[in-house]
């Protein structure tokens, strides 16, 4: 094996069954021992769509349902093929797939085992503000549509082993090219949003939702870079005082003053000596008396983070800027996803028959 993908097969006795030919990190062909060469014409999902001879001819050509069933209309070639949905090897004797980190069975549209991660979280792969990844056993979000699959690890269509259709994407940028990218920034703002909503402790707003391939595309990259810029920009930019990550999650350097919250929502009143005592010590992370927003209102930051207070603690308000609350949202989704899971509930008591 080289990279996860296999270069050649033996049978039981050590004898080179089929060698793999790769080009560009793709299987293109097949070399079976004495037999002639099989090369493979795949979709943009990876998946096995034709198979043919060295002299041309199509010896296997199907379609695949959303979750990886195959339609073969030809199957003749010399020796089968394997290698099907998302060019992942599938069991002849079981017909599940091989995705590496576990197996799947098209017939249910599900993997066979929960989803796991090398570092244990209490929610492998999974975007606590999507109800639909915390299903450990569904394939990508229930949206194959939308999303490929890589290794076995794609939980909610943002992960690295996560690969966006292509189809519905490149046709919209050729037929409407304004429509594309309006739809990719507003998937970004809707991504900053949720955000927003999330830091200031409100429910998630179902309209707030990507609702096509192309706002997905707007969201996700929105977040990755966002998460991303808070560890690369310290990194570049030298600052000596430039708080690590994490630093968003506890009162900053700059706190002066604080409001005693009186809820997850800000009151008016809370506002008003938020802004009072961001213009006079500024963002209590970083210090800047510019709170980023277009209404000029400071964002009243909640402490400890609301979506981290499982234990209720009382919490108060600092005045805090529209990028350090950005980069606080993907903070906070970090810690949650580190967070050990909750104890199981003692158990009832016995009562005497």
């Amino acid at each position: 094996m080289a990279g996860g993908e296999i270069l050649a097969e033996t049978n039981a006795s050590g004898s080179t069954t089929a060698e793999y030919i790769f080009f560009g990190g793709k299987r293109i062909a097949m070399l079976p021992a004495g037999g002639s060469v099989q090369y493979y014409v795949e979709d943009f999902l990876g998946s096995s769509r034709v198979v043919t001879q060295n002299n041309g001819v199509v010896c296997y050509d199907a379609d695949f349902t959303p979750f990886g069933g195959d339609r073969p209309y030809t199957d003749n070639c010399p020796v089968a093929n394997n290698y099907k949905f998302e060019g992942k090897e599938r069991d002849t004797e079981t017909g599940n797939d091989d995705f590496g980190a576990r197996y799947y069975t098209w017939r249910f549209g599900r993997w066979l085992s929960a989803d796991w991660s090398a570092v244990p979280v209490p929610v492998p792969y999974a975007n606590l503000t999507n109800p639909q990844t915390l299903n450990l056993y569904a394939m990508v979000a229930d949206d194959p549509e939308s999303f490929a699959d890589l290794d076995g690890h794609c939980g909610d269509g943002s992960g690295p082993s996560c690969v966006l259709q292509t189809v519905e994407v490149v046709t919209r940028f050729a037929s409407d090219p304004g429509g594309f990218f309006k739809s990719f920034i507003w998937g970004g703002v809707k991504q900053e949003l949720g955000t927003i909503r999330e830091n200031l402790g409100m429910k998630p707003a179902p309209e707030l939702s990507p609702s096509n391939d192309v706002e997905r595309a707007g969201a996700a990259t929105t977040a990755a870079t966002i998460e991303a810029a808070a560890v690369v920009v310290p990194l570049v930019a030298g600052v000596e005082d430039e708080e690590p990550a994490g630093a968003t999650l506890k009162p900053g350097p700059h706190a002066a003053e604080s409001v005693p919250a009186s809820g997850p929502r800000i009151t008016t009143a809370e506002q008003t000596e938020i802004n009072r005592i961001g213009q006079t010590s500024g963002c209590h992370t970083c210090g800047t008396k510019d709170p980023g927003t277009k209404s000029g209102n400071f964002v009243g930051d909640h402490q400890p983070s609301t979506a981290l207070n499982q234990a209720g603690k009382p919490q108060s308000l600092y005045p805090q800027c529209l990028h350090c609350s950005q980069v606080q949202g993907g903070e906070v989704r970090a810690a949650q996803q580190a967070q050990p899971p909750p104890p199981p509930p003692p158990p009832p008591p016995q009562t005497p028959d």
